[in-house]
């Protein structure tokens, strides 16, 4: 029989998988980006975060080609406002007001705020499903 823990870590880093499957993941990837090259020495967090962008544009793009029309119309409005006019309004506030180690924070606190948002999310639809089909214990 395999390990207890063993088992356990299978199913985390199939949970894990699973996040890089949201379009959030590609708003928090390309904000990661932006921190990468704006702090200094963080070039290797801007390289993997552009991997992961460059991973996210290929699914969302794919979605958008195979989806149904309906659904294709929701979430293009949704990538353009959230992924696009989101990180430009972070790009714009923080280049334009903001300097140095400011910028650098802000945009660290928003990454952090997103990174959270993107973990959260599969467990909210987890808890809404699980409200809904009333498999809760009482």
């Amino acid at each position: 029989m395999a390990n207890p823990s063993f088992i356990v870590g299978i199913i985390g880093n199939m949970a894990s998988l699973l996040v890089y499957l949201a379009p959030i993941t590609l708003l928090s990837s390309s904000v990661g980006i932006y921190y990468g090259v704006t702090k200094p020495g963080m070039y290797l967090l801007a390289t993997i975060n552009g991997l992961g962008a460059l991973i996210q544009l290929v699914y969302v793009v794919l979605f958008l080609i195979y989806a149904p029309p309906k659904i294709r119309a929701k979430t293009a409005i949704l990538v353009g406002v959230l992924d696009v006019g989101f990180l430009a309004a972070v790009f714009l506030v923080t280049q334009y007001t903001m300097h140095g180690d400011l910028r650098i924070g802000v945009v660290g606190f928003i990454r952090a705020g997103i990174t959270i948002a993107m973990y959260a999310s599969p467990l909210v639809a987890m808890l809404r499903s699980s409200l809904l089909s009333k498999f809760t214990h009482t």
